[in-house]
């Protein structure tokens, strides 16, 4: 396997949450094997808005139009399948692949609630694609953010 991305995802007391949707991005050439290890450094609870997935779900592909953005799932698409939340401690890890449905909600707690998360994919699935990834990343954020009218962004 091989790391494509890594990211911390800091949520303050008071932020928002994530809608509903899938980590896979039907842009040309991503790996379908795009799998996430998220790690918990703070504990994940309901009060810090725990990461909530939908079991099964994934085995029915890419839900939303395959056309390279970001998609919101609308929650009757998983019709009959209850969220099971990631309850996680300090160290814990939870692994779940590109097409699992998943959300979080806003953190009502008074304190920060981090995890970090790394996603690989599959040597046979395109070998090592983290350079590949991140310079497609950031010509869609520039796009998305430039049409926005939020101008040129830096990446280091």
């Amino acid at each position: 396997m091989h790391l494509i991305k890594d990211k911390l995802i800091y949520k303050p007391a008071g932020a928002y949450g994530y809608p509903l949707h899938q980590d896979y991005i039907a842009w040309s050439n991503f790996p379908t094997s795009f799998t996430t290890a998220v790690v918990a450094l703070d504990a994940s609870t309901k009060e810090n808005g725990w990461i909530e997935v939908f079991p099964r779900a994934h085995a029915q592909g890419n839900l939303s139009e395959p056309d390279g953005n970001f998609h919101v799932l609308d929650e009757e698409q998983l019709s009959g399948i209850a969220p099971v939340a990631l309850d996680l401690a300090p160290g814990d890890a939870a692994i779940y692949g590109g097409y699992m449905p998943h959300r979080s909600a806003p953190n009502r707690s008074t304190s920060q609630r981090r995890h970090l998360l790394f996603s690989y994919n599959a040597t046979s699935d395109g070998g090592d694609q983290r350079a590949r990834h991140y310079q497609s990343f950031q010509h869609y954020l520039r796009s998305v953010y430039g049409a926005m009218g939020m101008g040129d962004l830096f990446f280091a």
